[in-house]
């Protein structure tokens, strides 16, 4: 339960910072491209915390 908490603070997280940086930099960008640039984004850094909480909890 704890690695799944800090897997979805950490895409949530992920997900409004490039949201915001989208908003400054990047505004003529389609929304489609900016969507998918904050989804994907945001799964990565998801999946990529989880399985590093994973297996470092397996090493301890």
């Amino acid at each position: 339960m704890k690695t799944t908490l800090i897997s979805v603070v950490a895409a949530f997280v992920t997900a409004v910072l490039v949201y915001i940086v989208m908003l400054m930099f990047a505004t003529g960008m389609y929304v489609e491209t900016v969507g998918n640039i904050i989804v994907l984004s945001s799964v990565a850094v998801g999946i990529v915390t989880a399985l590093t909480l994973r297996l470092r909890s397996r090493r301890q």
